[in-house]
């Protein structure tokens, strides 16, 4: 993962303002989500607009701490809310593992083993 700073306005699907932390998914421009791995802060959660370079990435607890305070106004509120929920979980594993494992640079290993 490459960080290089706020993205311009408009193109990530959150942004922070005076009053807090906002979603906006643009009257239902299609977003990317799903887990991405930073050597030195684990696994995390991301957002993207598909069109847009720019990505949101979010700590597992940070984002279970958002989720636990977002009261959802309509079903795309709560499918964003789940989504967001189980992602976060997932990474909480991961980092887990991640971590017993001593921090590999590289993160989980994924290649397949065993046999059946």
């Amino acid at each position: 993962m490459l960080r290089i700073g706020a993205a311009p306005p408009g193109s990530t699907p959150f942004y922070k303002a005076a009053d807090g932390l906002h979603f906006n998914g643009q009257n239902g421009r299609m977003i990317d989500f799903g887990h991405t791995f930073d050597r030195e802060r684990g696994y995390r959660v991301f957002f993207k607009f598909q069109d847009s370079p720019a990505s949101n990435t979010w700590g597992p607890d940070s984002l279970l701490k958002w989720c636990d305070e977002l009261t959802p106004t309509d079903d795309a509120q709560a499918q964003l809310k789940a989504t967001a929920g189980r992602l976060a979980r997932q990474c909480v594993k991961l980092n887990r593992e991640w971590e017993r494992l001593g921090k590999p640079a590289s993160g989980v290993p994924t290649d397949p083993a065993g046999s059946a």
